[in-house]
């Protein structure tokens, strides 16, 4: 039967569960505020019963806010997304957004500077910073102090006078203190407001309790009695015939519930199937969601001779069901090489079968950094059917774990966005230690800016009973970037905060942390004397607290100390000590912890490094990569991968080194860490250089150049323009070679580096030579003389006296040609080369010298 009614007679919602969120609604009009957390299930119909709700109100002069967060967004982008969506609806009504002006405007005097500012930024981005005309998208102006408590300050300012409804969807997905903690704000603030919070979120239960963002179940739990709590009940045949009635529809009411386990938004699309199909009046009640699904496959699209590479299966028709299973595990979308990786197919034959299967899926898109092509479930429907049919496996479970553990090496090391998958798969699996661990990564993978703007909301909302946990996190972490790499000066006035907090609640495990904090901080100050300190008192303390593998990982710190002040023995005593006390139990028996096994090789690296052990070297790096790798460790697979590559282009093995340092810069980019990715490029392109490979080596030399400039090293840009001229000037391109050189020395301080300075004038003389630019080259070469001699490269100094005599000798001045010689003969004599010396006499001779 076909639709006959419009959208707005559609039933989405239960009368009274839209009642309940009115009355709440009308209480927030009236000054009287509410936080309402509505929890339920993936296609639960959260987002329609608020929108049947603002629907119904759609009259009331009101600023609707709506958010939908997405878990690959970490807090920054995640703060990006709220201004952005606040934003939206003002740009829209240019009515609402004059009366949020004068609204905020008019409260101006009676606030502090700060929240001053905030309003004041507020109102500029709205007057300035709207899409332009027939655009949709536009630039998102943050207030420059603090835009997570700006925010919070915003939106009390605009609820303070009118309604406002937030409606914050997927608030599960963030896994942001910093988020939370601004809910946690709103929430204290709304009774005083004429704000209504909504934040909707999946159940949270004893599974998704070892996925979702602690803050929020902390907050769920700790304040359950100021906020109000609402979980719609899954639709029966009740409100699936009513919907159906809606469309115009009759159909199976009871079994299309069942089906779709009372989920509104999947009983629509599987409405819209039925009907397409002709299939809605039929008699449902022995099918399931898959039974739906369109699992046909052309076979006439798969290579029936096709034999699977390295001892793999050949992905067939008859695989479909396992493949659709292991894709929905990955979500919606999934990259096709890593199912055929888990489930041990060719990746080939897997391209192949997904292109076929095309009822079910569809090419989405070839990512670059994975190398592999993107697929998806064509409706989100046939993912959930997926899955159901997939857990009713006997080995549900295994399979569950295996892709985790996939994701866990393969993806999660790529960066934030894989993290919360990985936690949500293994806590499906039934792993819900592994689960907590990939939370708390997430959680810590926050940006540093983010961990300074919730310190400060923690502090400016000090009537808030933050609770203990949420302040240690967070000073950790913050204290944990501060150390590695922030304000010396402002890293020790929170240590000395936290110190005093810690003191004051005898917190003796934040003590023992902080010590370690305290004593990376003295490293990067190079006083070693108080780092060796502050690390032996933390290794005591936890010592003390009965923890065995904390000190294992202090030990390594100080090997690192002990190595960094040249005392390379103690360094590597202590690595030893490290391997030999940082060890736990584990169904296979005692094994090293690894954290502190891919720290000690890494420092092992260090060390053989040091010596010029460059093979050895390597290996250990290799080690320390590969332990990183596998368990999480971002940026110290990072590092210690990159110190492999280069290494190996040390020790000479320069193919290997190239394969190395580009996984190297494929990850560093993934990471977002552009320091990284920019030594890494500078590294691949020398091992293109040994190579002979110089189209090559030019194409990462302009990479380097592009990333150096991005990041504003001024005193690198030199360097790296020469190096884009070397490998021009290897590649046969002379005149464009020169250009750059004379760049690189307009930018170089020749007088810092003897044998750049060398290095970049003699290889100047050279491309002036063979372009024929004879002054410029005669300057070069006697510009670099002293820099050679200084730097004790004879070959150099050997080559530019031939090639100044050789100018000389072009020019008739015979004479001076053969004296130049003769100090090209001195180098020779005293420096014993022999073939030099052959060659330079041979040449006096024909100038009759």
């Amino acid at each position: 039967m076909a639709e006959t009614t419009s959208n707005e007679n559609l039933f989405v919602a239960r009368p009274a569960d839209v009642a309940t969120l009115r009355a709440h609604f009308d209480a927030a009009v009236a000054g009287e505020g509410r936080t309402v957390v509505i929890q339920g299930p993936v296609g639960g119909g959260k987002r329609a019963l608020v929108g049947e709700l603002l629907r119904n109100v759609g009259d009331t002069d009101a600023l609707i806010w709506r958010a939908n967060l997405i878990e690959e967004e970490d807090g920054l982008r995640t703060l990006l997304r709220l201004y952005a969506t606040l934003y939206t609806p003002l740009y829209r009504d240019p009515a609402l957004r004059g009366r949020v002006e004068l609204i905020l405007n008019a409260q101006l005097p009676k606030h502090p500077k700060r929240v001053q500012e905030w309003y004041k930024a507020f109102i500029e981005a709205l007057r300035k910073g709207g899409p332009k005309e027939g655009e949709q998208n536009f630039q998102v102006t943050l207030p420059r102090d603090n835009p997570v408590l700006g925010l919070v300050e915003i939106v009390k300012g605009i609820a303070y006078k009118m309604p406002v409804v937030m409606d914050i969807q997927t608030v599960q997905s963030a896994q942001s203190v910093g988020v939370h903690a601004a809910f946690e704000a709103l929430l204290d603030a709304a009774p005083k407001l004429h704000l209504l919070q909504i934040l909707s979120t999946e159940v949270v239960d004893d599974t998704s309790r070892g996925w979702m963002p602690s803050p929020l179940i902390d907050m769920l739990e700790r304040r359950a009695g100021a906020y109000h709590s609402l979980v719609p009940a899954p639709w029966g045949a009740e409100e699936v015939s009513a919907y159906l009635a809606s469309k115009g529809l009759q159909g199976d009411a009871a079994n299309i519930a069942r089906i779709v386990n009372g989920r509104p938004g999947y009983v629509a699309e599987l409405a819209d199937i039925l009907n397409d199909s002709g299939k809605l009046g039929d008699d449902l009640s022995t099918v399931s969601l898959y039974d739906l699904a369109p699992k046909a496959v052309d076979e006439d699209e798969l290579d029936d001779d096709a034999e699977g590479k390295d001892g793999r299966r050949v992905a067939k028709a008859s695989d479909v069901d396992d493949i659709a299973f292991r894709g929905a595990l990955l979500g919606r979308a999934f990259p096709s090489n890593l199912v055929a990786d888990i489930g041990g197919y060719d990746r080939e034959s897997m391209d192949d079968l997904l292109d076929a299967a095309n009822g079910l899926f569809e090419e989405l898109q070839f990512s670059k950094p994975m190398g592999t092509w993107v697929y998806q479930f064509k409706r989100a429907s046939w993912r959930e059917a997926a899955l159901e049919h997939g857990k009713a496996r006997e080995d549900y479970k295994e399979v569950a774990k295996q892709t985790a553990l996939f994701l866990e090496r393969f993806l999660a090391p790529r960066g934030y966005e894989f993290l919360i998958k990985t936690a949500r798969t293994y806590a499906e699996a039934g792993e819900p230690v592994r689960a907590a661990i990939m939370r708390s990564m997430a959680l810590s993978a926050d940006r540093p800016e983010i961990w300074a703007m919730t310190n400060d909301l923690l502090r400016y909302f000090k009537d808030i009973q933050w609770p203990d946990a949420m302040r240690r996190t967070v000073w950790m972490n913050l204290m944990d970037r501060m150390a590695s790499q922030g304000d010396v000066n402002q890293a020790e006035a929170l240590y000395n905060e936290i110190s005093a907090w810690a003191e004051a609640n005898n917190d003796k495990a934040l003590k023992a942390w902080l010590r370690f904090a305290g004593s990376r901080l003295d490293f990067r100050r190079q006083d070693y004397y108080r780092s060796r300190d502050r690390a032996r008192e933390a290794v005591t303390l936890y010592e003390e607290l009965g923890d065995r593998v904390k000190p294992a990982e202090i030990r390594n710190h100080l090997a690192l100390i002990e190595l960094s002040d040249g005392k390379a023995d103690e360094a590597r005593k202590l690595v030893d000590e490290a391997l030999r006390t940082g060890q736990i139990d584990t169904p296979e028996g005692r094994r090293v912890l690894p954290t502190v096994a891919a720290n000690a090789e890494y420092i092992r690296g260090l060390l053989e490094k040091r010596e010029r052990k460059f093979k050895e070297a390597a290996e250990h790096f290799r080690l320390s990569n590969e332990i990183a790798g596998n368990t999480g460790q971002a940026p110290l697979a990072l590092e210690s991968g990159l110190n492999y590559g280069e290494c190996l282009l040390a020790a000479g093995d320069l193919s290997k080194a190239a394969d190395i340092l580009q996984r190297v810069h494929g990850i560093a980019q993934a990471l977002g860490n552009q320091p990284r990715q920019r030594a890494a490029s500078a590294l691949v392109g020398q091992a293109h250089a040994g190579l002979r490979q110089f189209e090559a080596a030019l194409t990462w030399a302009k990479a380097t150049l592009s990333l150096t400039k991005a990041l504003k090293y001024e005193q690198l840009v030199a360097i790296d323009t020469f190096n884009v001229g070397l490998f021009t000037l290897l590649g046969d391109k002379p005149t464009e070679a020169l250009t750059l050189f004379k760049e690189a020395r307009a930018a170089a301080n020749l007088q810092q580096d003897l044998v750049f300075t060398k290095e970049l004038l003699y290889n100047t003389g050279v491309a002036a030579l063979r372009v024929g630019e004879r002054r410029t080259a005669r300057e070069a070469f006697t510009t670099m003389l002293p820099a050679a001699r200084q730097s004790k490269d004879w070959a150099k100094m050997v080559g530019a006296y031939q090639s100044l005599a050789n100018l000389s000798a072009a020019e008739g001045d015979k004479s001076n040609a053969v004296k130049l010689l003769g100090e090209a003969l001195k180098v020779a004599d005293n420096n014993n080369m022999k073939d030099e010396r052959r060659a330079i006499k041979k040449r006096i001779e024909e100038l009759g010298g």
